[in-house]
């Protein structure tokens, strides 16, 4: 979580900061005792900067309240940035929840919610959708013949399951609960006979099919044949 810098917070790091530096007792900062601060001699000119910076009315002397009001500034650069982060980090989260989102309003259209209100009218003075007629997703469904994705998934896990408990029952030749590898072959071979009887069921089911329809066709081209040869007959 983030951390507001507000003006309690820079005046009491701004004393701790003056006392520390004011070592002469003076009631004032001189631009020595920034140069004094620092650990290292070539600082000088960053120093020096340092100290103009802090010198608002450039008397020479920083005093307590100059310091305070830098501080402040700082604490007010780095609040912006802070906030700036958040908003950016809060626009990448809409923008990536935007796929789930439902689209915006069509132009002239009522805005987003406004079906929530009963009595509520559009654009056109047309009464909106309360939530007793606006459609929900089992409805929106329901209409298109469709069902939802959660309920097509529990479908397909209910089936599943069931198909699975029907193989163990088939399969597990001992009841132990299990399908041994053993058992597992021996499930397959069963399968693959009973798929292999099937199919010449089907042959011979086909082939006696094919033989009653050649023998129709022939008894009908037969009775056909003696209709003729009795018309000629009468008309001789």
């Amino acid at each position: 979580m983030s951390t507001t810098i507000n003006g309690s917070s820079t005046t009491a790091l701004a004393t701790a900061l003056f006392d520390k530096l004011d070592t002469k007792k003076q009631g004032y900062l001189e631009q020595a005792d920034l140069q004094t601060a620092s650990a290292s001699s070539s600082d000088n000119a960053k120093t020096a900067d340092v100290f103009k910076a802090l010198d608002s009315d450039s008397d020479g002397k920083v005093t307590k309240s100059e310091l305070s009001v830098a501080l402040q500034k700082v604490g007010d650069q780095l609040n912006a940035q802070a906030d700036q982060a958040r908003v950016t980090a809060a626009s990448g989260d809409t923008a990536s929840a935007s796929g789930s989102s439902a689209p915006p309003a069509a132009a002239g259209g009522p805005p987003p919610g406004a079906g929530d209100r009963d009595g509520a009218s559009d654009g056109n003075g047309a009464a909106a959708a309360t939530p007793s007629t606006a459609a929900t997703p089992s409805t929106a469904a329901s209409r298109s013949g469709t069902a939802p994705a959660s309920a097509s998934a529990s479908t397909s896990a209910t089936s599943s399951t069931a198909s699975t408990i029907k193989y163990i029952a088939a399969a597990d030749t001992d009841n132990n609960g299990t399908v041994s590898d053993a058992e597992k072959a021996a499930y397959d071979k069963a399968q693959e006979a009973a798929l292999v009887k099937s199919a010449e069921e089907k042959a011979a089911a086909l082939k006696a099919q094919t033989q009653v329809d050649q023998y129709k066709a022939v008894s009908s081209s037969g009775d056909a044949a003696s209709g003729r040869a009795a018309a000629v007959d009468v008309s001789a």
